[in-house]
């Protein structure tokens, strides 16, 4: 018994410890402040709860703010910044269009951009008729966004074999 004779007893030789916010001695239960509090030492109870209030709710303010910013985001036109105030008016882009998933268009831009793929899948990109069955795809070379109709494509070829050789 004689090993339990100085255990829970407080000798002259052990350092009194202050709680680093309010420089109150610690006497009962320490605390350890949070790594994101970023303090070195203790705290007591009092201090311990007041800090770890002021943290949630500095983390739900962030996380508000967070979701204000998404929602700014999804709530604007990714093509031309304009202001999309109703949520049925956010439109998703179409798989053919070659654009992202997640690009948020007004309707303008949406019908702007559903037109533009239209006219260039069925009308020659550079004499714009209307184009039949068969259909003929520019050369790399020729830097021609669309494609063409036959005489329109047969004339390119024309060019890039003249300026070849």
């Amino acid at each position: 018994m004689r090993f339990l004779q100085g255990f829970g007893k407080k000798t002259r030789n052990a350092k009194l410890e202050h709680c680093i916010d309010c420089n109150k001695e610690l006497t009962g239960h320490k605390y350890k402040p949070s790594p994101g509090w970023k303090m070195n030492g203790l705290l007591c109870s009092d201090c311990h709860i007041e800090r770890t209030k002021e943290f949630i709710l500095k983390a739900e303010e962030e996380k508000k703010q967070e979701l204000a910013q998404r929602e700014k985001e999804e709530s604007t036109c990714q093509l031309c910044n304009s202001l999309i105030n109703s949520v049925k008016d956010r439109k998703k882009p179409e798989w053919k269009w070659n654009m992202d998933s997640v690009t948020i268009l007004c309707p303008q831009c949406y019908e702007k951009t559903e037109a533009e793929f239209t006219r260039k899948l069925n009308f020659c990109a550079i004499c714009g008729t209307k184009m039949g069955f068969i259909r003929y795809n520019p050369k790399q070379r020729w830097r021609i966004d669309g494609q063409l109709c036959r005489r329109c494509w047969d004339e390119q070829n024309l060019k890039s074999k003249k300026a070849d050789g």
